[in-house]
């Protein structure tokens, strides 16, 4: 098993995500079905943060080395650098993953924590309970119809408010 390593170019190449949608330091996936034998066959490493959603159904993966069950509402957070090997996924999968490079984390004080976090490091699956599963849900359901609404020369910057609208940081 090889480990592919990904820039940001190489992510909106690989996942053919429209190149209008692009945004300085950010990409979001809206991933379903079933995982490629590709995906299973290699670990993946990232050169910036990697949030991810699942929305519904279920995975497992190795993430820095340790297997991780994956399930409806749970958030997974892998730092830069590691490494992630998808092992399996249930056919009807679904989940939204997030990509953030160092720069755009710079600007987030609660980002900065999370990639300098060892905790996180060893214990990347997040499981709220039902309240912030909503709040969760909703957030990222903006973030991502946000993000997909098409070319905008402020996009970024408006991504990056979001993290200081009082609102969205109970969650």
């Amino acid at each position: 098993m090889k480990t592919q390593f990904y820039t940001l170019d190489q992510v909106h190449h690989h996942y053919t995500i429209d190149t209008q949608l692009k945004s300085k330091g950010i990409f979001i996936l809206h991933q379903t079905n079933a995982l490629s034998q590709e995906l299973v066959d290699n670990r993946h490493q990232f050169e910036r943060l990697v949030i991810s959603f699942m929305l519904k159904c279920s995975m497992r993966a190795n993430i820095h080395f340790l297997s991780h069950e994956i399930n409806a509402n749970d958030t997974v957070v892998i730092l830069p650098q590691l490494t992630i090997g998808p092992q399996w996924a249930s056919e009807n999968a679904e989940m939204i993953t997030v990509g953030i490079s160092l720069d755009f984390i710079s600007t987030f004080p609660l980002l900065r924590e999370f990639i300098t976090n060892d905790q996180i490091r060893w214990r990347p699956v997040i499981r709220l309970n039902t309240e912030e599963q909503a709040l969760q849900q909703e957030f990222v359901h903006f973030l991502q119809r946000y993000y997909h609404k098409g070319p905008s020369s402020k996009k970024t910057e408006v991504i990056q408010y979001f993290d200081h609208y009082p609102d969205y940081n109970a969650v």
